[in-house]
């Protein structure tokens, strides 16, 4: 395989030679465990040569911002000498390609940094004795690097809760690469022939509402002989019902926590607390008044609920 290596120079030219390719952060989508991305959204950014912008949440602008100083850290324990990889590697003729985070100079290998909280960590980390295993697409990022640098070791660094430092060692696996390889062929074979893959409408809805946001005026479409359409409108007023219904009830039994709650911050149960401090009014949020926040924390974080 023939790597073309470009330096960095821009964030709009790496976005722009990034667009081009299957990245490592994209190529989890393509087995169908990205927690973030589907194959069918992936399919038409590619399709459409889309740059892939979005904002940063918190997490991901404070992952940036540390990163530095998580890979220093590791790197001063165990004691070795590394330096950034900012340029991107393409497999040419393949459009698969990938940015990195470090290189370690000896033994020469990749080095990629997570910044993890310890909830998540403790959700998607899976410890076995010694042996620790961070989440597939994780793992499946690591390889996808390493089969496009052509550097058959990696080590993953992962600072967890902000105190605790993780490294996992990784080679390079040749049944991984071929997958990814045949994932990627198919993949851009069905762009070539625009044949798009199925959407997940539970994951894909809001792409899709992005997808298809502007109208022909004047365009009207009669649909009276097909009775897909019927079946789903009607779905999809029985469901809005439904929601309405189900947050007159929330409300209800919210005004019945209050009341028994009273004048309490914090009221804390069996498996459960109710957080209720108050909110000032804000003149920099609109329509945030003066109040108190509801807010209902189950055990492990999970189905956390609140206003």
């Amino acid at each position: 395989m023939k790597r073309q290596v470009i330096p960095f120079t821009t964030k709009e030219a790496w976005l722009t030679e990034r667009a081009k390719d299957i990245t490592s952060t994209e190529i989890s989508a393509l087995f169908g465990i990205n927690p973030w991305l589907t194959a069918f959204e992936l399919w038409h950014r590619k399709k459409n040569k889309d740059l892939g912008q979005f904002e940063e949440n918190t997490r991901m602008k404070w992952g940036k911002r540390l990163q530095e100083s998580i890979a220093n850290g590791i790197a001063e324990d165990k004691e070795w000498g590394i330096k950034p990889k900012t340029e991107y590697i393409r497999l040419e003729g393949l459009g698969i390609g990938s940015s990195f985070d470090y290189e370690i100079l000896m033994p020469r290998a990749l080095f990629e940094i997570k910044n993890v909280d310890s909830l998540a960590f403790k959700n998607g980390w899976l410890l076995d004795g010694e042996d620790l295993q961070a989440p597939v697409y994780y793992e499946l990022q690591c390889q996808h690097e390493m089969l496009v640098s052509g550097i058959d070791t990696l080590y993953l660094g992962a600072l967890v809760g902000g105190n605790n430092p993780k490294v996992i060692e990784r080679k390079a696996d040749e049944k991984i690469h071929k997958a990814i390889l045949e994932k990627c062929e198919d993949f851009l074979e069905s762009i070539k022939e625009n044949k798009e893959p199925e959407p997940n409408f539970e994951r894909d809805s809001c792409f899709i509402a992005e997808l298809f946001n502007t109208a022909t005026k004047d365009k009207v479409v009669d649909v009276s002989e097909q009775l897909d359409y019927l079946s789903l409108t009607q779905e999809y007023k029985a469901f809005g019902e439904q929601e309405t219904i189900a947050k007159k009830m929330k409300d209800s039994i919210k005004a019945k926590l209050l009341m028994k709650v009273g004048d309490a911050e914090k009221v804390v149960g069996n498996g459960f607390s109710i957080v209720l401090s108050e909110t000032k009014e804000s003149s920099y949020t609109v329509n945030r008044k003066a109040g108190r926040m509801f807010r209902i924390y189950w055990e492990k974080g999970e189905n956390n609920d609140g206003e």
